[in-house]
């Protein structure tokens, strides 16, 4: 199945690949303006690493249109609630759903599939194929190099050349510099902030890397304001406790991490540490850097 379905990414892009030097985004075949619009807001959720919120948009779109086979893909990946029967049933209907749209849909459709079923390799290549085919679209080019986790600083260097205005790249630029560039490292995740100030992982990743710097005041407050952009963002109740243990505030501490586990996105025994789904996380990873 992993096979078919690279020869049929490939097979897409050369049938494709001329009418996409005109046509290089994503059209959806949707026709219910809500459903797109819930799709829409769902994905940029979804780059803003808020993958609960994500879920609820693509839970709507397909509400909306029960036959947006890509939303429903994107739906089962960030939901936590399936088990894995159901994971798999509602991905392959999504894709089922998504032939029946576009060839780009199908593309992007069965590489989330592949991403959400664990099979890394396969998803890749088809999420390169796609960004092939949409060379303009930010996030399938981030999805290309690997996504929050990737391991390579070249390609996310080259992506955030690209793309300099694009806040998830300095997200992983900022992990894949540290430790051996602390000063890059820093200068990435604030640049993510700069450019996305209203998302709380910009803070908490920024806040993330001055408490490994040891900048625990600094820290605290981006913490706290991701807390205040979102009240129930877990990460930066766990960010918090951390510093309070490591500056002896330990009564602190514990009620931060009170509050962390009582925010915790986790309707599953499985989910990661990040308190959200483990199936779809923008990434093959093995080391959440949230």
């Amino acid at each position: 199945m992993s096979q078919r379905l690279c020869c049929i990414a490939l097979a897409l892009l050369v049938a494709t690949s001329a009418r996409a030097q005109t046509d290089s985004s994503l059209k959806l075949a949707t026709k219910n303006p809500a459903a797109a619009a819930e799709f829409k807001a769902g994905v940029r959720d979804y780059e803003n690493l808020s993958f609960e919120s994500a879920s609820a948009h693509f839970k709507a779109a397909i509400t909306a249109d029960p036959a947006f086979g890509l939303a429903r893909v994107m739906y089962a990946g960030t939901a936590g609630t399936l088990d894995q029967s159901q994971l798999e049933a509602e991905v392959s209907r999504g894709v089922t759903d998504a032939a029946k749209a576009s060839n780009k849909e199908l593309i992007l459709a069965s590489a989330y599939k592949e991403a959400i079923l664990g099979n890394a390799d396969v998803a890749n290549a088809l999420f390169r194929a796609a960004a092939q085919l949409m060379p303009n679209d930010r996030l399938l080019a981030f999805a290309a190099t690997g996504g929050v986790f990737a391991a390579n600083l070249p390609a996310a260097r080259e992506l955030v050349a690209k793309y300099p205005d694009y806040p998830l790249g300095y997200n992983s630029l900022a992990y894949l510099n540290w430790p051996e560039d602390r000063a890059a490292a820093l200068a990435a995740a604030k640049r993510q902030v700069e450019l996305n100030p209203t998302a709380p992982n910009a803070h908490d990743t920024y806040a993330e890397l001055l408490q490994w710097n040891g900048n625990f005041a600094e820290a605290a407050a981006h913490y706290k304001e991701a807390t205040t952009l979102s009240p129930k963002f877990p990460e930066a109740y766990a960010g918090l406790a951390e510093v309070a243990a490591l500056q002896g505030q330990y009564d602190q501490a514990r009620n931060y991490l009170n509050q962390a586990i009582a925010n915790s996105w986790s309707p599953n025994s499985d989910s990661d540490t990040c308190g959200r789904s483990p199936a779809l996380t923008l990434s093959r990873a093995t080391t959440p850097t949230c």
